[in-house]
Order: C-alpha cells, then sequence, then structure tokens
C-alpha cells in the first residue's frame, strides 16, 4: 500500500505532496493512545467576578452568584493560586 501511495505522488504538486507526506507518515507510525494521568491536580478558585456589557460601571464582587453569558456580553473572572 505505501508503495503504491509513493509511486503515484510523482505528478501531485509540491503543497500536496507535503499533505500526503505528513498523512503517510501518520499511518505508518502507529502511534498508541495517551496513558491516563495518575494525578489529579485541583486548584480551588480563591476569588470570582464578573464584567456585564450593560452594566459596564457595576463591580459585581459581591454578587453571590457567578454568572456568563452572551447576551449581553458577560465576561467571568476566576482566581487561583498554585504552589510552585
Amino acid at each position: 500500500m505505501v508503495c503504491a501511495l509513493l509511486e503515484r505522488t510523482a505528478d501531485v504538486e509540491p503543497s500536496r505532496l507535503g499533505l500526503l507526506t505528513l498523512a503517510l507518515a501518520l499511518l505508518v507510525r502507529g502511534g498508541g493512545a495517551q496513558a491516563p494521568p495518575t494525578e489529579t491536580l485541583v486548584f480551588p478558585a480563591v476569588a470570582d467576578t464578573y464584567a456585564d456589557a450593560a452594566f459596564p460601571s457595576t463591580n459585581f464582587n459581591t454578587d453571590g452568584h457567578l454568572r456568563a453569558d452572551a447576551d449581553p456580553v458577560r465576561i467571568t473572572y476566576l482566581r487561583f493560586t498554585s504552589r510552585e
């Protein structure tokens, strides 16, 4: 199969030849699946807030709910701490 593919590449454009070479390399490689992680890292949020396009000058830092939405645009911010 690999020989047949290589024989057909003589008249292929250089840009397509690169894609064909990449596809062939991925097929031949036959890589295995990644091993599942052995450790779960937990980063609890130490602060959160959001910004709302409908109320651009409002501070939502004391709101008991964390909100995210697309209409009106609401952007959510989370802060984490981590140890090195």
